[in-house]
């Protein structure tokens, strides 16, 4: 696809209900447009015309109460696969049960929802970088992600779950990511190198004996097959 036709329709394929949490990026690249301060912008401030160079745009991810799981897949280190060892010890299938997208350097995203949680007066999740895991990144409050459809230099970011709702942030992932926050913890890798590698693999097992059929971009097969409700991501465009 070209560059202008890109430009041409980067606006319209951002979902219409997550418009005011959006601001637009430069053209092929991951940084906000020029004259657009992303820490201080207001829904008030975007126009379908601020759009109209770029080929993407950035999800404020704190104004949307997001919490947002950015596996980094480059060189040795396999962010995603660390991530979804992680997922499957705790019996959950981010595959099964949450929107997630493709990036260009074949990594994801997973995205989360902790509006209700956030409600209830529970501590808010800030942004980190390799702290829960190595390649593995949260942006939460005090960041950003670059939404699906997005192109950069590199390739594009494509929405490629089967699931089309953004599940509640799960209660040991919340937690988890909860106790990282403290000064004493640096990350979940100890537990990780840690645990039982047995219990991934029988979950294999089991997700394997099953046959309903799998949306072939899922990372890893699990026993987990029913989708939890959540907030529709592309519902209205």
């Amino acid at each position: 696809m070209s560059t202008s036709s890109v430009r041409t329709n980067i606006f319209n394929r951002i979902p219409s209900h997550i418009r005011k949490f959006t601001f637009p990026l430069r053209p092929l690249k991951k940084t906000p447009a020029q004259g657009v301060f992303w820490k201080t912008w207001e829904p008030s401030n975007w126009q379908e015309s601020d759009y109209s160079s770029s080929t993407g745009y950035g999800i404020l991810t704190e104004k949307a109460d997001l919490i947002i799981i950015d596996c980094d897949v480059k060189g040795d280190v396999d962010g995603l696969d660390s991530f979804l060892n992680l997922c499957y010890r705790n019996n959950y299938n981010p595959d099964k049960h949450t929107l997630y997208v493709n990036t260009p350097s074949g990594g994801r995203h997973y995205y989360f929802l902790a509006h209700q949680r956030y409600e209830s007066g529970a501590s808010r999740i800030r942004s980190s970088v390799s702290k829960i895991l190595p390649g593995v990144d949260v942006r939460a409050d005090g960041g950003y992600i670059v939404g699906f459809g997005s192109v950069i230099d590199n390739g594009s970011y494509t929405l490629a779950s089967s699931v089309r709702a953004v599940d509640q942030v799960p209660d040991w992932l919340y937690k988890s990511l909860l106790s990282l926050q403290e000064p004493q913890q640096n990350s979940l890798l100890g537990e990780h190198r840690n645990s039982d590698s047995g219990t991934v693999k029988s979950m294999k097992t089991s997700a394997a004996e099953h046959d309903e059929p799998r949306n072939s971009t899922d990372r890893k097969p699990s026993s987990v097959a029913s989708e939890k409700s959540g907030a529709s991501m592309i519902g209205r465009a």
